[in-house]
């Protein structure tokens, strides 16, 4: 085999492997839903799935910049999201943003933070 022919192999891989990771993605962000449905129905009850799917798309792609890595971890920042009804501004300068920009925080550390200052 020549290597352009290997390149041109390689290349139709990696697009069908970001098809695959894209495929994964929007199926763990429709369990959120569907368990954020099932465990937060007042939360919910006014969204269409595309809406809250929406919600997630951009924080959930950010969380692992911000420490929040594990699945589980991922999953219950999803909730917490759609619990508040809005996406965190990680830009901002309030209490939840500070959490989300604290570099001390990781994990489940984070979102027990997030958490209480989500609460207040």
């Amino acid at each position: 085999m020549s290597l352009p022919f290997l390149a041109a192999m390689l290349t139709i891989r990696r697009e069908q492997m970001r098809v695959f990771q894209d495929h994964l993605w929007e199926s763990f962000l429709a369990d959120i839903v569907v368990r954020a449905r099932a465990e937060l129905p007042e939360s919910c009850i006014d969204r269409s799935d595309e809406e809250l799917l929406a919600l997630l798309r951009a924080p959930l792609r950010q969380a692992a910049a911000q420490g929040i890595i594990l699945t589980a971890d991922v999953t219950r920042y999803g909730l917490w999201i759609l619990r508040r009804g809005q996406a965190p501004n990680p830009g901002g300068d309030d209490p939840v943003s500070r959490v989300l920009n604290d570099p001390h925080l990781m994990g489940t550390a984070k979102l027990d933070a997030l958490e209480r200052v989500g609460a207040a």
